[in-house]
């Protein structure tokens, strides 16, 4: 992540900035300010960070010269985390913010260019050039993807589970529905996924690490729930697998020498 040459992107709701490589990221301070918090952001941020963010991955710090000779610092998010951080909050503040930094990734991503970049020449170029090499990637693991398929090393005849996951686009799986083939606990499962940097604690939750995120493994699904310590109904929004993100926690536990007890079963019966 890159903090040079920020040019505005988007000022609805809390500003939204795009780097000189393209990517959009949100300010701490002025996250801060919108959220309404009444802690010191210096002891927010630290508590934020906490949470198992990455520096140069999913923030940089930034250090500003004051006029009376003084410093401040700040640091530049990503949308990914600025979405954590808001809805970690569960305020109305944090749930807008969160809610549009949402639907600003749609727009983009759906092509829909948002009206105050097409007053910023200089990010429309850039934003059209990261596109071009966006689809010029695609282009290339479409390549890849068709020498793997005729090699059928991923999905050979005998992998009974890798059949079986991908059969269906439509279920989703708890940690516990995957935990159960191994033989594990959900609690076994998700520290052997978060040692392997797949997945955080955010709040009482998993989420995805945002390298991960976008790519159709998860889903997240709000749930409603009485807390007995505030006397309130809160939200709270839980991760579910999608068959894809099975076939990557397999592929994942595989390298490490854990494979599903079926397929383990045929092994030894196969000698």
């Amino acid at each position: 992540m890159t903090n040079e040459n920020l040019q505005v992107f988007s000022t609805d709701v809390i500003p939204v900035y795009i780097t000189d490589t393209g990517e959009k990221v949100v300010l701490g301070r002025e996250l801060h300010e919108k959220l309404g918090l009444k802690a010191r952001y210096n002891d927010w941020i630290n508590n934020m960070i906490a949470y198992g963010f990455a520096n140069n991955v999913d923030y940089t710090s930034i250090t500003k010269n004051l006029v009376n000779g003084g410093r401040k610092v700040d640091h530049v998010l990503s949308l990914d985390m600025a979405k954590h951080i808001a809805m970690i909050q569960r305020t109305p503040q944090g749930m807008a913010i969160r809610q549009k930094l949402i639907d600003l990734e749609k727009k983009v991503s759906e092509g829909d260019v948002v009206v105050e970049a097409l007053c910023n020449p200089e990010a429309v170029a850039k934003m059209l050039m990261k596109y071009s090499e966006e689809q010029k990637k695609n282009a290339e693991l479409t390549a890849q993807n068709k020498e793997l398929e005729k090699k059928n090393e991923y999905m050979a005849p005998r992998a009974d589970y890798c059949d079986n996951v991908l059969q269906s686009t439509s279920v989703l799986y708890t940690s516990t529905d995957i935990a159960k083939e191994y033989g594990w606990s959900a609690a076994k499962l998700n520290k052997i996924l978060h040692e392997l940097h797949v997945i955080m604690k955010v709040g009482k939750n998993w989420h995805l690490y945002s390298v991960e995120d976008g790519k159709g493994y998860v889903e997240y699904k709000e749930t409603e729930y009485y807390d007995r310590f505030t006397g309130k109904t809160e939200r709270s929004s839980y991760l579910y697998w999608t068959e894809f993100g099975k076939a990557y926690i397999y592929d994942r536990l595989k390298k490490i020498g854990f494979t599903p007890r079926s397929e383990a079963s045929r092994k030894v019966m196969e000698g």
